[in-house]
């Protein structure tokens, strides 16, 4: 190939752009993350193997996320055109069509096999992938086959990547029972994060999936439905287990309580003062954790943190979160800002201050 067109950030943008890297780098990564830093804090594991299974876990994840957009753009090519919605892979040949999922399936399952990592390790992580396709490609394409389009695309968010990461730690080191269970509060904090995402994103999809004849959950119930399931089904199963995984993590990593609390009492405050919040397409009065903040940023910053403790080279795990996640931080600074605001001005009114 000509050099000049490997040197091209053109077209490295055009062949990159269906991994759509924008729509989970800073909101999928951090909480599967905050999991994976979960099971280092509770294994007994020295700094470098800690390192290298969490950075194996992260790279899977990555792969997967890529991986299923891209599946999923192939996917709907003739379904956005109907839409009029633009498909970032319309543009590419059948070899770059190819290609585009090829390599991080190929990427996830090479770095796996490297690590030796274990038969189960492998099965959850060819799961992964197959819900991932199955979410979007015939004859499953699961996306359109109601409650279990939900599920399966619910399940490969997030659940799966941190069953994946609780393999790798267990196949290394015998898991303590608080790793365990550990383990199974997130799969469930999780599946419930995925589900809400999805049912969220179909929610707002609703009438550009009804134009294009994709016969989705979210395009098939109305919104009243999609809240009812957001509010009344996945929120309450979420804040049980988000406790759950804080008090199991508590003894281990006390800074983890902490963040939870102070971030708790700026979510109770929006809800004292009554904020607004979108759900789906529609506003509700504010729900604390709704936002999922507490996961993209606070939380495995406070497990970052606890895993630098004691350790001379430890900061660079918290260094490299705010790094990598930079655009989480002027977001959630802003969200305090305007909070900050709107309670001087909520305790103005009532002749407090």
């Amino acid at each position: 190939m000509n050099l000049r067109v490997l040197a091209d950030r053109t077209v490295w943008r055009v062949h990159l752009r269906p991994y759509r890297a924008g729509h989970w780098w800073r909101f999928k990564i951090p909480p599967t993350l905050a999991a994976v830093l979960g099971f280092w804090v509770l294994s007994d594991l020295s700094p470098g193997a800690g390192l290298l299974l969490s950075l194996a876990a992260a790279f899977t994840a990555c792969c997967a996320a890529a991986f299923g957009h891209a599946v999923n753009e192939y996917a709907d090519i003739r379904q956005d055109a109907l839409a009029g919605r633009a498909n970032t892979m319309a543009p590419l040949g059948p070899v770059a069509r190819f290609l585009s999922p090829a390599v991080p399936l190929l990427a996830a399952f090479s770095l796996a096999w490297a690590l030796s990592c274990g038969p189960v390790a492998l099965a959850i992580l060819a799961l992964e992938f197959f819900l991932a396709a199955a979410y979007s490609l015939p004859p499953l394409r699961a996306k359109e086959r109601g409650g279990w389009g939900i599920l399966a695309e619910g399940a490969a968010a997030l659940a799966v990547p941190s069953l994946f990461a609780a393999s790798l730690f267990f196949h290394q080191a015998s898991p303590a029972p608080r790793a365990v269970l550990f383990a199974g509060a997130w799969a469930v904090l999780a599946l419930a994060l995925g589900i809400k995402g999805i049912l969220w994103h179909q929610d707002l999809d609703r009438e550009q999936d009804q134009a294009a004849g994709v016969r989705t959950f979210g395009a098939s119930h109305d919104h009243e439905e999609i809240r009812f399931l957001l509010v009344r089904r996945c929120y309450p199963v979420e804040m049980a287990a988000l406790v759950l995984v804080v008090g199991i993590l508590l003894p281990t990593a006390p800074l983890v309580a902490v963040f939870f609390v102070l971030h708790g009492l700026m979510e109770a405050g929006k809800w004292a003062i009554g904020w607004r919040v979108a759900v789906g397409t529609g506003q509700e009065r504010y729900l604390p954790f709704i936002n999922n903040f507490f996961y993209e940023l606070p939380l495995p910053f406070a497990l970052a943190l606890t895993l630098a403790a004691g350790n001379p080279w430890g900061m660079a795990a918290p260094v490299a979160l705010a790094l990598l996640f930079y655009g989480n931080i002027p977001q959630q600074a802003a969200e305090f800002m305007r909070f900050d605001a709107s309670i001087r001005q909520w305790l103005r009114a009532r002749g407090l201050r």
